[in-house]
């Protein structure tokens, strides 16, 4: 599979697990859960990369970058304050 697609489709999903990571273990939430985004992002890079087969610098880069930017817009366009969003944080 083309490394960028990968990229995106694993960004689209990435809200979920940075929403149940940082409910567990953050009380100041707003801090962390840029540095948490940031770092998810940087592990479902490298794995990306690694599955597609592309595994070179700058491949690694391209999709740490494509799974951040793809999981801020999903964020923003259908996980904030969704159903899912409610659940996990029990707002």
């Amino acid at each position: 599979m083309n490394t960028e697609v990968l990229s995106i489709v694993v960004g689209q999903l990435m809200p979920v697990i940075v929403e149940l990571i940082n409910s567990r273990i953050s009380k100041n939430k707003k801090k962390a859960k840029y540095l948490v985004a940031l770092v998810v992002s940087m592990i479902l890079g490298l794995l990306t990369t690694y599955v597609s087969g592309e595994f070179n610098t700058t491949e690694l880069l391209g999709s740490f970058g494509l799974v951040f930017a793809s999981s801020q817009t999903a964020y923003r366009m259908w996980f904030k304050d969704s159903e899912i969003d409610v659940k996990i944080n029990k707002k």
